[in-house]
This record gives structure tokens, C-alpha cells and sequence, in this order.
């Protein structure tokens, strides 16, 4: 099988050299910032396009990644899959859940396969939660606090609601698909509020389309499980950022920060070790899951539906910011 990337930014890179490493020959990337291309290109011996239609024209392609901002992920993949080709998609699946609709039904008519590549489900740490939750070592139900606290991006794009949506929809996904993937509940209600904090920032400044990048967003799960998530992408420039979680129940409480995980059981507690080094690996996992689904005909653990629920979540957040009420999810 030979591979397509579609963008040769940062996430481009490590698709490209993810693909490799596992024996796949990557044979088209395409940006339309044709040096960085043509760089990428190079180490992975690819051939460089200036367009995504021009590199899915070929008639080798069998996968195609997509890595570019997420208001284009719908064209892309829809093109790649109603050409045949099997699409690891970036996360978020889409801006609206009207192309992630769009996206989903190209695959089912195309008969191929549409992958979303949230990678915390391959962090070791949340494989091992998901263990212990499902053999009930935290008691009945669970409260979840996730923390993702940043300066302003240097990729502008991110704070775009016309490109990436914001942290909202950019990142705050990972956690409302962690949650699903620990408990197997889904979520039924969301409140959330918000500000933009990076409004007059100097790395800001000329963007006439800010997203809200700080917000407090709660998530009620179905079998009483609580997710409470604070994004926080508007801090000064320099600002040493952080990432942390907690998931407590009736016996168990683990806690996560700077990649340290502490349990705390009743009468003792646990250290595990280090995983920071986790997430430089994590896309290698995706990257694996959809080698798997194209060679065996299975379909990958991370599906378009699967993308499509934590959008709506991530949406639902937004549309409960702007209305200052409570939003119900069920039949989004």
C-alpha cells in the first residue's frame, strides 16, 4: 500500500514519518506552501504536490492523511474517499456536524474506511484507567477534571473560528472521547462558560475572526459519570503551560500532571511511571489501527462517528456559551 499526506506542517511531518517507520512507503504529500513541501518530500522520498487533488489523482494512492486546518477536512477527505482511498483524519473531524456528515457518508458509499486520529486513547496511563474503571476499582460512578492551560498559539490558525474553531473545537474533544472511551457512557447534557482571552494579545493582533479560547465546560454522561474540562488557550505569550487531570470515585482517585500518575486507594497509595514520552508515539498508534483496518477489512477503533460525537460535544459547549443556558445532546 502507498500513502498520500496531505499537508506538510507539523502534524504532516509526524504522519509522514509515522507511516514510514512502520515499512510504508509514503509516495505523495501535497501543501501549498510548496518549500516546506518539497522539504518533507525529501525525507521520506515522496513526490511533492502543490494540490491535493493533483496528489489523490494518482491511481496508487491506497491511505491518505489528512494534516492540514480543520475547515478543509471535509473537502479533502470526501475527495480521497469517493477516490477510493482509505483517510486517517486529523482530529477534529470537521468544523460543523454537517461535514462531519458529509464525511461519514462518503465512506459508507464509498465502502472504505474514515479514521479520526484522537490520539489520548493510546496513552498508556488512559488504557490503564479504562482497566481499572471496567473492573470497578473506582466504585459506581466517576467525576473527571481535565486542565489544558497554554499561552497563545503561535499557530494562528488554531485561534481561528473560520480555520481550527479554537480550543473548543481544536483540542477540548480529546477529553469528551477519553471520557467516552474510559466509562462507554455517552454525553447527555453540557454547560459551559466562556471568554476569549487572547483578544489584544500581540501574536493576535490583525485576526478579525477570534474564537473563545477559556472556558469552563461541564459534561453530564449517561450512568451518572460528571466530566468537568477547563481550556485555557489565551495566557500570555511565554507563559509556562500545563496539562493535569484528576478522575475520582467512591474508592479511587488518580491524579495526572506533567505526566506523572498517582494513585490513591483507600489505605494506600501508587506511583506510575513517567509517560510524558507517550505522546511523541501516540499518532504511531492511529497510524498502526488503520494499517490494520486497510489490510484485514476491519474497521478502525477510532471511527468518523466517533469523531462526529466529540465535535457535537465540543459545539454543544459553544452553543451553551452563547445562549448562557444548558444544552441537551441527545439526537445531535
Amino acid at each position: 500500500m502507498k500513502v498520500a499526506v496531505i499537508g506538510a506542517g507539523d502534524m504532516g511531518s509526524v504522519h509522514a514519518k509515522g507511516w514510514t517507520s512502520f515499512g510504508m512507503e509514503v509516495a505523495a504529500i501535497s501543501d501549498v506552501d510548496m518549500e516546506r513541501c518539497s522539504r518533507l518530500s525529501a525525507e521520506v522520498g515522496a513526490t511533492p504536490y502543490a494540490s491535493y487533488q493533483e496528489a489523490l489523482s494518482r491511481t496508487d494512492i491506497d491511505i491518505v492523511s489528512v494534516c492540514i486546518p480543520v475547515s478543509l477536512h471535509a473537502d479533502v477527505s470526501c475527495f480521497a474517499l469517493e477516490h477510493g482511498m482509505h483517510v486517517l483524519c486529523e482530529k477534529p473531524i470537521a468544523l460543523t456536524l454537517k461535514e462531519a456528515d458529509r464525511m461519514i457518508a462518503a465512506a459508507e458509499a464509498s465502502h472504505r474506511f474514515l479514521s479520526v486520529s484522537y490520539q489520548y486513547r493510546c496513552f498508556e496511563y488512559f488504557a490503564e484507567i479504562r482497566r481499572r474503571f471496567r473492573q470497578g476499582d473506582f466504585g459506581e460512578h466517576i467525576f473527571a477534571h481535565f486542565a489544558d492551560v497554554r499561552e497563545v498559539r503561535p499557530k494562528t490558525a488554531m485561534h481561528r473560528k473560520s480555520m481550527n474553531g479554537g480550543p473548543i473545537i481544536d483540542a477540548a474533544g480529546h477529553f469528551f472521547d477519553i471520557m467516552r472511551f474510559i466509562t462507554g457512557a455517552e454525553p447527555v447534557l453540557v454547560s459551559a462558560r466562556g471568554q476569549t482571552f487572547g483578544a489584544g494579545k500581540a501574536r493576535l493582533r490583525g485576526i478579525d475572526d477570534l474564537a473563545i479560547d477559556a472556558a469552563d465546560i461541564q459534561v453530564t454522561m449517561s450512568g451518572g459519570h460528571l466530566l468537568h474540562a477547563f481550556m485555557n488557550w489565551g495566557m500570555p505569550e511565554g507563559f509556562k503551560g500545563y496539562m493535569e487531570f484528576s478522575i475520582t470515585g467512591p474508592e479511587l482517585q488518580l491524579t495526572m500532571r506533567d505526566g506523572v500518575v498517582e494513585a490513591h486507594y483507600r489505605g494506600r497509595n501508587e506511583r506510575w511511571s513517567d509517560f510524558a514520552s507517550t505522546f511523541h508515539s501516540a499518532t504511531s498508534f492511529r497510524i498502526d489501527d488503520m494499517i490494520r483496518a486497510a489490510t484485514k477489512g476491519e474497521p478502525p477503533e477510532v471511527s468518523g462517528l466517533e469523531g462526529r460525537r466529540a465535535l457535537a460535544v465540543s459545539l454543544a459547549a459553544l452553543e451553551s456559551i452563547d445562549r448562557g443556558t444548558e444544552i441537551s445532546l441527545p439526537g445531535r
